[in-house]
C-alpha cells in the first residue's frame, strides 16, 4: 500500500519493535490522549484471525473508531460482523485481497472515508451510547428483580 499511496501506520498501545517492518509510529496508550490519538487516523483497522479467542472479543476498538467518526475496516470475526454493515458503516475484509481492496478504496477516496465514518458514528450513537444502553440495562435489571 505504501508504494501506491501515502500511508502512515500508527499503532496505539503496541509494544515497540512489534511492527518495525512497517515503519509504524508507536504511541503509548494513555487515557487522557486516546481520543486525540484516534482522531489523527483516517481509517481505523481491526484485523484479527478467526480463532476462538478472537471470536470472543467485543468489538470495542471498532466502536471507538466509529465514535470518532473514523472509517473502519475489520475482519468479520465474532461481533465485528454484527457491528459493521459492510459498505454502509464500515468495511469487512477476510482475505489479503479484501484488505488490499478496502485499504486502497479508503486510501484513495476521501468521501468514502467521510461517509463511512459518519455512518459509523450514527451506529454508535443509536445502538451503543450510554443514552441507549443504560435504559436497556435498567429494564433488564427490573425484569430480573421482578422474576
Amino acid at each position: 500500500m505504501a508504494a501506491r499511496l501515502p500511508v502512515e501506520v500508527v499503532l496505539v498501545g503496541a509494544r515497540r519493535g512489534t511492527f518495525d517492518e512497517l515503519g509504524a509510529t508507536v504511541l503509548p496508550w494513555r487515557q487522557d490522549s486516546e481520543v486525540n490519538d484516534l482522531n489523527r487516523f483516517d481509517v481505523g483497522i481491526m484485523p484479527v484471525p478467526d480463532r476462538p479467542f478472537e471470536r470472543g472479543k467485543c468489538g470495542y476498538k471498532i466502536l471507538q473508531y466509529m465514535a470518532c467518526a473514523r472509517a473502519v475496516i475489520a475482519s468479520p470475526v465474532g461481533v465485528n460482523a454484527q457491528i459493521i454493515e459492510h459498505g454502509v458503516n464500515g468495511l469487512l475484509a477476510s482475505s489479503d485481497r479484501d484488505w488490499e481492496e478496502a485499504l486502497s478504496r479508503l486510501g484513495s477516496d476521501p468521501q468514502a472515508r467521510v461517509s463511512l465514518g459518519l455512518a459509523g458514528r450514527r451506529t454508535v450513537v443509536e445502538g451503543y451510547s450510554t443514552a441507549v444502553v443504560i435504559p436497556r440495562l435498567v429494564r433488564l435489571l427490573e425484569e430480573v428483580a421482578a422474576g
